[in-house]
C-alpha cells in the first residue's frame, strides 16, 4: 500500500474507488492525522444554526468537549459584544454560499473566561459531503493545540470497526446445512432449525442472494478453494444485518465433507466504514475548500502532499510542486529567515512555529503569507513538517497603511511630529558622528484662524496644502517638512554651515510665503512668523528640546509682530517661560479674583458732562503687582482664556451700570463700553450670552456699548458677520475703536450698523502740530455725521486738543485732560454729581 503521502501528485478523486476497509482506513489515517493536528477548530452547523460536527481542538481553544455543543446553538457562547457583528457574519455566509468569510469573536469556556478566535467560515449547505455551515475557528489567544477530542473519536471508530461475532456452518455436498454453531441463534434471532430445515435462504436479502450463490458454486468446484462474499441477512425482529462469509472446500478433508462457512456479522463494521467513507469525504471537502493551504514537505523541504486550496490561494497546481524546493518560492529576502525557521521547526517536534514571509504567486505577484509549521515526521500517517499557509496581503497591507497614517499628516502627506522627532534622533545621532549642524524651523501662519472662519475649512485646508508644497520646494533631499497639526510646519535642515545661513534660508522662507496664494479661485495673502533653533554637532542634544527651544523662538517672532525670523536664545527661553508663567497665573487670577476693572469717564464735548465709561481690565498679581494689560490680554487672546474672562467684565459693567444709571440726575449718563476680541466675537453663542446678561439685570440695550477694533472687524468680517448683526439686531451700541489706524475699510462701515467711530490717540495727538492730522479727523468726522454715526476721540491730554475738536464738531472724548480711569465708587460720584470734566485718583492703566 503507498504511503499517504505519496497520494499528493495524484488525483486525490480517485482514492474513493479504493473499496476494502483497509484501504479507507489508511486513507482517513491520513487525512484525520493531518486536519487533527491542524490548530484550527472545525465546526459544522446545520441550516438552523444547531452544532452537528465540531473537531476535538474545540476543547483546547474553548474548554468545552464537542460532545457538550453538539445539538446546540454554539451562538450561545459568543461572547454579547461581539453577537451582533457574528449574527451579520452568519447572514451574509447564508446569502454567499461558496464564498468564504472571516471574522473574530471570543467564546466563552466553561470557567468564565473568554478565548479570542478567528473564524473562517463558508457555506456548503449545498456540499452533499458536508450539508452544513463550516467554520475554521483559530485560538488567536494562545494558538493551543487541542486534539483530544478527535482522537478519542477515533479510538471509538477503531473499536466499532474491529468489534463483531463470528459464527460456523458447513455446507454439504446437496447444499444443506450440515453443521450451525449456536451463535446464529443468537446473531439473527432465529431457531437453528430454521437453517438445517434449509429454509436459511429465505432470509438472505434479494439483492445479494445471486453473489452467494455464485460464489458458492465458484468454491464447491475446487478443493481447497475459498472465496468471500458480503450479504445482508434478515434478523427475526425484521432489521437487516450485514455479514461477510468466507466459504472454504474442503471436501477433501473426510472429518468435513463440506463447505466450511465462516461466518462474521459486520453491520457495525460496515456502518463504521460507511461512516469511515463519510468523514474522509468530509475531511477531503474541508481541505478542500479551506482558505488555508496545507502543505506537507519532507526533510529537504519538496512536497509530499498539498492541499487543493493551493490553486485558488497560490495559483499553483499541486502537481506543479512536484519534487520542487519549496523555498524556491520564497523571496530572497526572506529566504534566510524562512530557512532558520525550517530548521528549528525540525529541530523542535513538541510545538508550532509561525514565521510571515513574502511569497511568489503564479501571477508573478508578491504575496505576504503566514507560514504556522510543526514537526510531524513522528507521526506514521504523515511523516513530515505540515505547515498552515494563508494569505495575509490584505492585512499587511493594511498594517503598512496604519503605520504610514500613525506617521504622516492626513492632509499633506508630510511626516507628522511622531516621524519628524524620529527623524531629528537619526540626524542629531549622525551629526554627532560627523561633527555637522542641524537647524530646526517652527513655522506658524499668522492669523491662519481668518481664512478658517471667513472662508471655511475646506479653503482653509488647501491653503495648508499650497504651503507644504512651497516649503517643500527647493529643498534638499536630506532635509525634511513636517506638519505638526493646525498652521505649524517644521522645516529640518541638514549640515548647515553656520547660523547665517540658517537665518538666510528661514528669511528666504518668510519672503516666499508672503506671495499670494490661489485658494477657491481667490488671492489670499499670508505671513509668517518661524522660530529657529541651531543643534551644534558637538553637542548631545535631545530632539524634543531642540524643537520646543524653535517653538518658543516662534512665539517670541509672533509676539513682536509676525512675519519674522526669531533665533532661540536666553532671551527668548526667558520670555517664554515668563509667557508660559503668565499664562499659569491668569488662570489663576480668574479664579481667585484678582481681576477687578477701571473705568475711563466719557464727556460729551458740547456739555461737558459724563454719558458714559470705557470699562478697562486691571490684574493685580500678589507678587508681581499690576500686571500691565499689554502682557497678559494677548495671552489671554492665543490660549482662549479672554472667552471666560470676557464673560466675566460683561456680567460685572451690567451690573454696574444699572446701579449708574439709576443715580444720574440729569439721564445724560448712557452707556458702558466694553472691548471685543475678534474671538469673543467669533462664538456662535456670544449674542444670547449678551442678551441674558442685558436681561438679568434689567438692562435697555443702549446701555452696553461693545469695542471692536478695525482690523477685527475687516479680518473676522465673514467670520463674525452673523453674531455681528446678531448683537445689532439686540440694539445694543457697537462702536470702532482706533478708528483710522490703516485698516480702514468704508465696505464695513456700509456692512454693519456702526454707532460710534473712535478716533486713535495717535491723530489727537497731531492735532496742533499736523495738517494731515487734522483732515483725516475733520474727514472721519463729516463720513460719520453722513452716515448717521457719532464719533468720540481718545487721548485728549491738553485745552488745544480739546478746542480743536469742539471746532471740528467732535461728539465725545476722553483722555487724561478730562479724567484718569477710576474705580466704580468713583464712577458713582461722578454721576451722581453731574459735573463737568476733572482729574481724579490715577488706579493706572
Amino acid at each position: 500500500m503507498p504511503h499517504p503521502a505519496e497520494l499528493a501528485p495524484v488525483d486525490h478523486d480517485a482514492l474513493g474507488h479504493i473499496g476494502h476497509p483497509d484501504a479507507f482506513r489508511s486513507l482517513h489515517d491520513f487525512l484525520f492525522s493531518v486536519v487533527s493536528h491542524s490548530r484550527d477548530v472545525i465546526v459544522i452547523a446545520d441550516d438552523t444554526g444547531t452544532i452537528v460536527f465540531a473537531t476535538g481542538a474545540i476543547e483546547a481553544v474553548t474548554g468545552w468537549e464537542a460532545t457538550d455543543l453538539l445539538g446546540t446553538d454554539g451562538l450561545h457562547l459568543i461572547h454579547p459584544d461581539d453577537l451582533p457583528g457574528f449574527g451579520e457574519h452568519l447572514g451574509r455566509l447564508l446569502e454567499q454560499p461558496d464564498e468564504p468569510s472571516i471574522t473574530q469573536a471570543r467564546v466563552r469556556r466553561p470557567d468564565g473566561s473568554w478565548v479570542w478566535t478567528e473564524v473562517v467560515a463558508l457555506n456548503l449547505l449545498g456540499d452533499p459531503n458536508v450539508r452544513g455551515l463550516v467554520g475554521h475557528f483559530r485560538d488567536i489567544t494562545e494558538r493551543k493545540l487541542a486534539e483530544l477530542a478527535l482522537r478519542e473519536s477515533e479510538e471509538r471508530l477503531r473499536a466499532l470497526v474491529q468489534s463483531g461475532f463470528d459464527l460456523l456452518a458447513i455446507i454439504d455436498a446437496d447444499g444443506k446445512m450440515a453443521y450451525l454453531s449456536p451463535s446464529h441463534e443468537r446473531l439473527l434471532g432465529h431457531p437453528s432449525s430454521l437453517w438445517l430445515d434449509g429454509h436459511g435462504r429465505d432470509i438472505v436479502h434479494p439483492d445479494d442472494l445471486a453473489d452467494l450463490r455464485a460464489t458458492l458454486r465458484a468454491v464447491r468446484e475446487t478443493p481447497g478453494k475459498w472465496a468471500r462474499v458480503r450479504c445482508r441477512q434478515r434478523h427475526a425482529n425484521g432489521s437487516w444485518r450485514w455479514f461477510e462469509h468466507v466459504f472454504t472446500n474442503m471436501f477433501d478433508v473426510p472429518a468435513v465433507r463440506g463447505i466450511v462457512s465462516n461466518s462474521r456479522d459486520t453491520t457495525d463494521a460496515e456502518a463504521a466504514i460507511e461512516a469511515l467513507r463519510k468523514t474522509s469525504e468530509r475531511f477531503r471537502a474541508l481541505i478542500r475548500h479551506s482558505s488555508d493551504v496545507i502543505i506537507v514537505v519532507d526533510l529537504k523541504a519538496r512536497p509530499t502532499y498539498v492541499s487543493p486550496a493551493l490553486e485558488h490561494v497560490l495559483g499553483y497546481r499541486p502537481d506543479d510542486l512536484v519534487g520542487r524546493n519549496l523555498l524556491s518560492l520564497i523571496h530572497a529576502e526572506d529566504r534566510p529567515m524562512c530557512h532558520a525557521h525550517f530548521e528549528t521547526v525540525v529541530a523542535d517536534p513538541t510545538r508550532e512555529h509561525a514565521i510571515e514571509v513574502r511569497g511568489r504567486h503564479a501571477d508573478g505577484r508578491w504575496r505576504w503569507f503566514e507560514l504556522r509549521t510543526i514537526n510531524l515526521l513522528h507521526e506514521p500517517a504523515v511523516q513530515g513538517v505540515v505547515a498552515h499557509v494563508r494569505d495575509i496581503t490584505d492585512r499587511r497591507t493594511a498594517e503598512q497603511a496604519l503605520e504610514y497614517r500613525a506617521l504622516h499628516d492626513p492632509l499633506t502627506g508630510l511626516p507628522n511630529r511622531a516621524l519628524v522627532i524620529d527623524r531629528l534622533s537619526q540626524t542629531f545621532a549622525s551629526a554627532r558622528r560627523h561633527g555637522l549642524s542641524t537647524a530646526v524651523l517652527f513655522i506658524d501662519l499668522d492669523r491662519f484662524k481668518s481664512v478658517n472662519d471667513s472662508l471655511g475649512h475646506s479653503a482653509g485646508d488647501e491653503l495648508l496644502v499650497e504651503v507644504a508644497t512651497r516649503l517643500g520646494l527647493g529643498r534638499r533631499a536630506v532635509d525634511t517638512v513636517a506638519r505638526l497639526g493646525g498652521d505649524e510646519f517644521v522645516v529640518v535642515l541638514h549640515d548647515v554651515a553656520d547660523d547665517a545661513a540658517a537665518v538666510d534660508t528661514a528669511r528666504a522662507i518668510v519672503a516666499d510665503l508672503r506671495q499670494p496664494f490661489d485658494v477657491h479661485g481667490r488671492e489670499l495673502l499670508v505671513t509668517a512668523s518661524i522660530g529657529l533653533s541651531i543643534a551644534s554637532g558637538t553637542e548631545d542634544i535631545d530632539a524634543e528640546v531642540v524643537l520646543h527651544e524653535a517653538d518658543a523662538a516662534m512665539y517670541d517672532a509672533k509676539s513682536n509682530g509676525g512675519d519674522r525670523v526669531s533665533m532661540f536664545d536666553k532671551d527668548v527661553w526667558t520670555r517664554t517661560i515668563r509667557r508660559i508663567e503668565t499664562e499659569q497665573a491668569l488662570r489663576h487670577a480668574l479664579e481667585h479674583d484678582e481681576l477687578f476693572l477701571d473705568y475711563q469717564p466719557v464727556f460729551d464735548l458740547a456739555t461737558t458732562r459724563i454719558v458714559g465709561v470705557e470699562a478697562l481690565i486691571r490684574w493685580r498679581h500678589p507678587e508681581r503687582g499690576l500686571v500691565p494689560p499689554s502682557e497678559f490680554i494677548p495671552i489671554a487672546e492665543s490660549t482662549g482664556l479672554i472667552i471666560p474672562i470676557g464673560d466675566w467684565v460683561l456680567e460685572t459693567v451690567c451690573a454696574r451700570v444699572a446701579q449708574w444709571q439709576a443715580l444720574d440726575p440729569t439721564g445724560t449718563f448712557r452707556t458702558v463700553w466694553v472691548n471685543v476680541s475678534g474671538r469673543q466675537l467669533a462664538r456662535p453663542d456670544f449674542p444670547s450670552v449678551v442678551e441674558a446678561a442685558l436681561r438679568r439685570h434689567q438692562l435697555h440695550p443702549t446701555a452696553l456699548g461693545l469695542e471692536l477694533t478695525e482690523s477685527t472687524l475687516i479680518d473676522e468680517a465673514e467670520a463674525t458677520g452673523t453674531e455681528l448683526r446678531d448683537i445689532e439686531a439686540l440694539g445694543v451700541r457697537v462702536a470702532i475703536d482706533d478708528f483710522g489706524t490703516g485698516y480702514s475699510s468704508l465696505l464695513s462701515l456700509l456692512r454693519y450698523r456702526v454707532d460710534v467711530l473712535k478716533i486713535d490717540q495717535t491723530f489727537v495727538g497731531g492735532l496742533q502740530s499736523s495738517t494731515e492730522s487734522t483732515a483725516i479727523i475733520e474727514a472721519v468726522i463729516g463720513l460719520a455725521h453722513t452716515l448717521g454715526m457719532t464719533v468720540s476721540a481718545e487721548g485728549v491730554e491738553n485745552s488745544g486738543q480739546l478746542d480743536e475738536l469742539r471746532r471740528l464738531a467732535c461728539d465725545t472724548a476722553c483722555g487724561f485732560l478730562l479724567g484718569h480711569p477710576v474705580d466704580a465708587d468713583e464712577v458713582s460720584t461722578l454721576v451722581r454729581s453731574g459735573v463737568d470734566h476733572r482729574k481724579p485718583a490715577h488706579h493706572g492703566d
